[in-house]
């Protein structure tokens, strides 16, 4: 059975990204640019520290976060979605890869299905296990999707009784005319954009900027209203620490924006005092 230490269990939409952003999961959940939603867990997003292991069936192929569907005790829904920009071209490919880890009761009605704008492109039931035993690539045709445009991707799993089913999805990539359209590594890697710390935050969070992130910057924080409820223009960010006050705002989630270099970042943070 799945445990799960984090609590919210909100799904917001984002804006367009430029590309598929983080595709190994590895913002964590609730910091990332991942809309999430678990209908007994807050978020399917997991590592062994959060989740557990199934067992020992259940990790990451990548990295140490994943998306792990199912591994509850009752009917459980679960997704992840990301709204992105799909560059025009003749071919395009999403992939990933899958796990059933644990086909719990072995019906059809439990499984994973990915979807682009609410169209059902892939799907895999628990009675299809013996072909996703161990991590297992998909690629999945999106050339229909590649006009320039945003679209919304989501991967949702579904379990239907109250025998876990284990479902495991990591490493997500995109490619337009093979070329790869996937942000991996801009704000994720050992010298980040953007940091935005602590999350849960009190009467403070900071936004650290890396070697990335140069000039100056725009930053707005969003409440579930999509107001606008403080604004702050940052000079000269590279390599520098800035501290927004939070301690006067309402208990709940608000969507940060830094707009910096001509790019648009955003991030959960939840305010909990």
């Amino acid at each position: 059975m799945k445990h799960f230490t984090f609590l919210f269990a909100m799904l917001l939409a984002y804006g367009a990204n430029a590309q598929l952003v983080d595709g190994s999961f590895e913002a964590g959940a609730g910091t990332g640019v991942w809309g999430e939603s678990s209908t007994n867990f807050g978020s399917p997003l997991c590592t062994e520290a959060s989740c557990g292991n199934c067992g020992g069936n259940c990790a990451a192929f990548d990295g140490d976060w994943y998306a792990w569907f199912g591994g509850a005790l009752a009917d459980e829904v679960g997704s992840v979605t990301q709204n992105v920009n799909i560059p025009s071209g003749n071919t395009a490919t999403l992939s990933f890869y899958f796990d059933i880890a644990t086909a719990g009761a072995g019906v059809a009605e439990d499984g994973v299905a990915v979807f682009v704008d609410g169209d059902a492109l892939w799907s895999a039931a628990a009675t299809d296990s013996s072909a996703y035993d161990g991590y297992t690539q998909v690629n999945i045709d999106i050339s229909a999707y590649a006009d320039g445009g945003s679209h919304s991707i989501g991967i949702f799993g579904y379990q239907t009784t109250e025998v876990p089913s284990n479902f495991l999805v990591d490493l997500i990539s995109m490619t337009v005319d093979g070329n790869d359209a996937t942000n991996v590594n801009d704000i994720l890697n050992n010298e980040k954009a953007i940091t935005v710390f602590p999350n849960p935050a009190n009467e403070v969070v900071n936004f650290k900027f890396g070697a990335a992130a140069q000039g100056d910057a725009v930053v707005r924080l969003y409440n579930l209203a999509g107001e606008v409820v403080i604004e702050n223009n940052l000079s000269d960010v590279f390599n520098r620490t800035f501290t927004l006050e939070t301690a006067d705002l309402q208990d709940g989630l608000y969507l940060i924006e830094v707009n910096v270099n001509g790019e648009k970042f955003t991030q959960r943070v939840i305010v909990q005092k």
